[in-house]
């Protein structure tokens, strides 16, 4: 974004040297102060749903790593209860998997993948931050319906995780204490819906 700033360099027990310098747009592009705030709010809005979509992704996998964990001691230790929470167990983690297939393509390992596999939501919002990122020109008018439709579709995975994370796993977590066994510990920050 054009304007000037300033940077500060700290090496060891020296003193700090300040400097300020401005950054300019594009010469070549006339491009008003408007059109960088409006490029800026589209990748902060775009970034936003990538971090979200990544932090959901590691804590529903973290959650069913736990859920496998806490099931297969119930089931080792042959306690009463332990058929019912290992169901239970096995329905959440399927609907984290299913709910990470929707948003993940986990069949991509290498780069001639990126032809044979579907990019899912994950992918798409990425790409669609690449189309914008690094140009002085707001973002096109495909570029801003694209972003409508995957932002509704982000809306939708974003309650999916809401569910799984709240409703089921708090299900899941009493029929682990009334079963004598650790609830599952949600180590990520408290969701919202968007």
């Amino acid at each position: 974004m054009p304007g000037t700033y300033s940077a500060r360099l700290t090496v060891g027990d020296a003193p700090s040297q300040t400097r300020s310098f401005e950054v300019r747009g594009d010469p070549r592009i006339p491009v008003a102060e408007t059109d960088f705030a409006a490029n800026g709010r589209f990748l902060e809005s775009v970034f936003g749903a990538i971090v979200g979509l990544r932090d959901g992704l590691n804590d529903i996998r973290d959650v069913r790593s736990q859920v496998n964990a806490v099931t297969g001691q119930a089931s080792e230790a042959g306690l009463s209860g332990a058929e019912t929470l290992q169901a239970a167990g096995a329905v959440l983690a399927d609907s984290i998997t299913a709910l990470e297939d929707r948003l993940f393509q986990k069949r991509r390992a290498a780069q001639q993948d990126m032809v044979a596999y579907e990019g899912l939501l994950n992918m798409q919002l990425t790409s669609l931050m690449g189309e914008v990122d690094g140009s002085d020109l707001p973002p096109r008018a495909g570029v801003l319906e694209r972003w409508n439709d995957l932002e509704a579709e982000w809306a939708v995975e974003e309650a999916a995780l809401v569910r799984v994370l709240g409703e089921m796993l708090d299900e899941f977590n009493q029929l682990a204490r009334d079963s004598g066994v650790p609830a599952v510990i949600m180590r990520g920050r408290p969701r919202a819906v968007s």
